[in-house]
């Protein structure tokens, strides 16, 4: 072994030559052993000393060197034992690597970050170092490999302005994987988009490729190598020749195959690189089995949440529901008690109030209390209305068509206060159950309210759209005054009000009429900004306790992402 290391093709070579003196051993580990143990005059030990005689030769030695002593402690030798132990080290050091790595995919749960660092791993050169690699998932149906993504250069170019870059750093394997694999690009690279854009089928029957991956087998692309041309179409998009393909296996399932070769590279895929590769995998897909987990768990966890929303909502509901029950009765019986006495008032009052021709005083003194009367009854009227609420009256019906009339029929009304009404009404919205009367109030309110919060005018905005599947969204916005924040959520309670001479029930209204229909009414307002006014009512018939109800599950849309309709 000794000789063979030191290019001596005899080990009787070696024999009786001066290492310090000899050409071929002067620059090599024997000078250094003896020249330790000779100066130190005892003995030297080393391991995983790093021998370089060739750049392809590259060895990792154990090195034991004792002195041989006279027996009056004289030296007058070494002797020395030297052991090669490159493939032990290279194993310690595969296993040191996919520990590494394995406890950076621990750490992470979103699937496109997992992926990237999966990728970065197996491209690494302090890792795999492979020159690219690209991951395809099964799909839901699990009869497609769908392109997730890639990593590494597309052309000789950028792979050696790549390979300078890694060199110039010089970085150890964590702080690689800490730079790169961490840290999804801001873009995706060329190679990447071109993955995305390949599909693999899984149903063809006479392709090898597809065969072995169903197997869990490994597959090694060679050049020339012939397969279906379904699975040729993507091996030439992505300039596979020389290639190996890894099945990613969780619980006995295919998630998915690993790709890697090193084009633009002298470098061959090993045998003992293959190997490492599907150690590798191994641990990839358990990683990949785990952020599934995580995801799924994510999911149940949300919905639990939104249950629980859709809980509170419908006992806050029936709480506002019974509490505005209460004050209905009292408000009825009181309003009916006041009543009576009021009309004879009001009566007499305009009796008298006649018969003053010629007692302007007077007059004007029951000008007044006739005045006030009105405003009572007016009053009384509203209460009366809000006690005795009834139960929408449901029709098809076209909600854009009751946001114009309403529009139309206020528009005078806003010119005298100088304030713009503008309509942006979603063509299209299809027709939805509704009772047109009490949608009619409620946009009257809506609108009127905005118009009285803008002083010195402004602009007022009534706006449709198809929020999601199931829900239309109307929104009427001011650019008045605002409503504090500290008083916000009381705006939809019966008799709050801020105007000199309000009942404080036109919102309680509008929020009973939307609630009757199965819907949602939210306020959002700035002081001096303006007040945006948001109803959601649902398509279809529905009863309030089950408005929003399984959106989460049934209905893809979201919150943000309005559906529009062109």
């Amino acid at each position: 072994m000794l000789a063979r290391l030191l290019d001596f093709e005899n080990p009787k070579d070696l024999r009786h030559r001066v290492i310090a003196e000899d050409e071929r051993l002067r620059d090599t580990f024997l000078r250094t052993a003896v020249a330790r143990v000779l100066t130190g005059k005892k003995p030297w030990k080393v391991h995983y000393f790093h021998y370089i005689k060739h750049a392809d030769r590259r060895r990792v030695l154990n090195i034991h060197c004792v002195p041989v002593k006279k027996s009056s402690e004289e030296i007058e030798g070494v002797v020395g034992v030297v052991e090669d132990v490159t493939e032990t080290h290279k194993r310690d050091e595969q296993l040191q690597m996919l520990t590494t790595i394995g406890l950076a995919l621990q750490s992470i749960i979103d699937l496109d970050d997992l992926l990237h660092l999966i990728l970065t791993g197996i491209t690494a050169g302090p890792a795999l170092g492979f020159t690219r690699a690209m991951i395809f998932l099964a799909d839901n149906s699990g009869q497609h490999l769908v392109g997730k993504m890639a990593v590494g250069p597309v052309n000789a170019k950028e792979a050696e302005e790549i390979w300078k870059t890694f060199e110039r750093e010089h970085l150890s394997l964590e702080d690689f994987l800490e730079k790169y694999g961490k840290r999804r690009p801001v873009t995706p690279s060329r190679l990447d988009l071109i993955v995305r854009e390949q599909t693999i089928p899984l149903g063809i029957q006479d392709s090898d490729f597809v065969r072995q991956i169903l197997l869990k087998h490994t597959y090694r692309g060679l050049p020339n190598r012939l397969d279906h041309p379904s699975c040729k179409k993507v091996f030439r998009a992505l300039q596979l020749e020389d290639f190996v393909a890894v099945p990613l296996i969780a619980k006995d399932r295919l998630k998915g195959v690993i790709v890697a070769d090193n084009r633009f590279s002298t470098q061959t895929v090993a045998s003992d690189l293959i190997s490492l590769l599907e150690l590798f995998a191994s641990q990839a897909a358990q990683a990949l089995e785990k952020a599934d987990a995580y995801r799924r768990l994510e999911l149940e966890k949300r919905k639990l949440e939104h249950a629980y929303e859709q809980l509170q909502a419908t006992h806050d509901r029936l709480v506002h529901a019974e509490r505005l029950a209460t004050i209905g009765n009292m408000a009825a019986h009181v309003a009916h008690e006041i009543r009576n006495p009021l009309v004879t008032i009001g009566g007499f009052a305009r009796s008298l109030n006649r018969q003053l021709h010629d007692h302007e005083s007077a007059r004007n003194i029951t000008s007044v209390i006739v005045e006030e009367v009105i405003r009572l009854e007016k009053i009384l009227a509203n209460v009366l209305d809000f006690s005795k609420l009834p139960k929408p009256s449901l029709q098809l019906a076209d909600l854009n068509q009751q946001a114009a009339e309403v529009c139309n029929l206020l528009r005078d009304e806003a010119r005298e206060k100088r304030v713009e009404i503008r309509m942006n009404l979603a063509p299209g919205l299809p027709k939805m159950w509704i009772d047109t009367i009490q949608i009619n109030q409620l946009l009257v309110n809506l609108v009127r309210n905005g118009i009285q919060a803008m002083k010195t005018g402004g602009l007022l905005e009534v706006r449709t759209l198809l929020w999601s599947k199931r829900f239309a969204r109307i929104t009427v916005r001011d650019t008045g005054s605002g409503i504090p924040h500290e008083i916000i959520e009381d705006v939809f309670k019966p008799f709050f009000t801020t105007k000199a001479y309000g009942t404080g029930l036109g919102l309680a209204i509008c929020r009973q009429i939307v609630n009757d229909h199965g819907g949602e009414i939210s306020v959002q307002s700035s002081p001096g900004e303006g007040t945006v006014f948001t109803i959601d009512l649902p398509l279809e018939k529905t009863s309030p306790a089950e408005k929003f109800e399984t959106t989460f599950i049934n209905d893809n849309s979201t919150p943000d992402s309005p559906l529009l309709i062109t």
